[in-house]
């Protein structure tokens, strides 16, 4: 794409997005007044849907009404109406049409049907054009080259409920917008054909062909790292089939031969170890994850990629946006005018986002424009500051992933703060034969036998901290943790977390796997 190009669809995104970003940091000086105005905009406007008559919106007038009169909810809770609306009812849970459907899972179940409706998709665009101005107008350099986008899910095929609607979004630019998917589209550094080639291996060498033959990628932004380190892999074992591919145009149609960015790529090794500063010489910055089973990744992806900027994600879930990152501040702040937020302290009493306390951790429920009405997300949030009067939330983990084999209720929340800096991939896993006890699955690639056995001693201590994980391995309860290095178990998990239901860019090993199915099968080392 010649450079002028580049330049007017970085101008018109920057145009159409800087307001919201003025408007937005407004609405956060005054937090109370904005979630009390997007409830009671909900609220009136659902009022008479079959959810709403059951729940009397028509007459509730506050927060306090609201919360006393609909409990809060679980998906399960909400399944029969999204089922209904899935079967093509209508004023079900929202008074608009459905635009789409999108699936999620969990770590713990299999895929859930979320709605979209054309206020819901507005609800996250009002939480993401925020974050891309304020990238902008900090991070300048994203507009001298392309991009790199991953939101839906790869490798998925077309798919409809019962009555002939869609799911999932035709287009990942969706969530910015009509005004704007032009312009998304005209910078994307991969078609969004490859998206939907349903061979995963086939899938994740076109993006990395596309990729490496994109010199003037700018900006990757990915859920998980655990997401983008494999599509590095792919690169490191078949760089020279890939850089033959790219001189030659022969692997796909529409990709033309380029014979001197093949030559470039060829240069672009010391010693055998490929440099991504030589590569992708305009990558400013990399959007991922970066909090709590994240963490583990975030090492090895800034390894990988020295010069660039790894700047963590908010916590954007596909029933809604919780917190979006803005420069300068240690955590994303709460996307404000995006949904309605409640936050539920240790006693299970919600709390509205101004009444939060600094220190403090709190599970995330959101009502939104969907359909959702006091959804339980099962995120975790520390509340790490304030901008100006709004909460900065750290995503320190989900809820209600507890083991318990014999009383000592392990949280992964916990177990990644006794794991402290590991070196990439770390699993803990309940096993109950031959008798209780848990193991620690390390990458055999990162850790040698000794290190793996110091490591595995390092939490077995450090577990010790939960009185009830002691006394138990005092009693005998628990047997001794055993540590086992596996092969290749980033990609043995997403294997797994696939077959599942989740999406693949939605999928990050989490640091306690309760492994409640028995499906999850690593390959030994040793």
């Amino acid at each position: 794409m010649e450079t002028s190009n580049i330049s007017n669809n970085w101008k018109k995104i920057q145009t159409k997005t800087t307001p919201s970003r003025e408007e937005f940091i407004q609405k956060l000086q005054n937090p109370l007044h904005t979630q009390t105005e997007k409830l009671k905009e909900i609220i009136y406007q659902n009022r008479h849907t079959q959810f709403g008559k059951k729940y009397q919106f028509n007459t509730i007038t506050n927060y306090a009404e609201y919360a006393s009169r609909v409990p809060i909810h679980q998906y399960a809770d909400l399944a029969p109406y999204i089922q209904q609306i899935a079967a093509g009812k209508t004023q079900i849970l929202y008074h608009e049409t459905t635009v789409a459907f999108e699936t999620t899972g969990g770590s713990t179940q299999g895929a859930k049907l979320i709605p979209y409706t054309a206020t819901g998709l507005a609800a996250f665009q009002q939480a993401i054009l925020p974050w891309i101005a304020d990238l902008l107008h900090q991070k300048p350099e994203i507009k001298l080259g392309r991009t790199y986008w991953a939101i839906s899910p790869v490798t998925r095929q077309s798919n409809h409920t019962p009555s002939g609607m869609s799911i999932g979004l035709i287009s990942d630019a969706a969530y910015f917008g009509q005004e704007l998917e032009d312009s998304i589209l005209n910078l994307l550094a991969v078609p969004p054909e490859v998206a939907r080639i349903g061979d995963i291996q086939e899938w994740r060498y076109l993006t990395a062909l596309y990729l490496l033959a994109t010199e003037d990628l700018s900006f990757i932004s990915v859920w998980s790292p655990t997401f983008l380190l494999p599509i590095i892999h792919e690169i490191q074992v078949n760089y020279e089939h890939l850089i033959n591919d790219i001189a030659t145009g022969k692997r796909t149609s529409f990709l033309p031969p380029l014979p001197q960015r093949a030559e470039v790529l060829k240069q672009a090794t010391v010693n055998g170890v490929i440099n991504t500063q030589k590569i992708w010489t305009k990558l400013a910055l990399i959007s991922c994850w970066t909090d709590a089973a994240a963490k583990a990744f975030i090492n090895q992806l800034q390894d990988l990629f020295p010069h660039v900027l790894i700047q963590g994600k908010g916590l954007l879930a596909t029933e809604g946006v919780v917190s979006i990152p803005l420069m300068g501040c240690n955590a994303p702040v709460l996307a404000i005018n995006s949904s309605f937020y409640e936050f539920l302290d240790v006693n299970e009493q919600p709390r509205l986002c101004h009444q939060l306390i600094t220190g403090e951790i709190y599970r995330v429920v959101i009502t939104t424009h969907s359909g959702l009405y006091r959804y339980y997300l099962g995120d975790k949030v520390l509340v790490k500051g304030w901008f100006h009067t709004t909460p900065l939330l750290e995503f320190v983990g989900r809820g209600g992933i507890v083991s318990d084999l014999c009383g000592e209720k392990l949280t992964e929340e916990f177990v990644l703060s006794c794991l402290g800096k590991q070196h990439g991939f770390a699993m803990l896993v309940p096993q109950i034969q031959p008798h209780p006890h848990y193991v620690l699955f390390l990458d055999a690639d990162k850790y040698d036998a000794t290190s793996a056995i110091n490591q595995g001693l390092q939490l077995d201590l450090a577990l010790t901290a939960n009185p009830q994980y002691q006394y138990a391995r005092k009693l005998g309860q628990l047997g001794q943790l055993e540590t086992v290095r596996v092969k290749n178990p980033l990609d043995t998990y997403i294997n797994y977390a696939l077959s599942r239901g989740q999406r693949l860019g939605d999928i990050k090993p989490p640091s306690l796997n309760l492994n409640s199915d028995g499906n999850l099968r690593f390959s030994t080392q040793d």
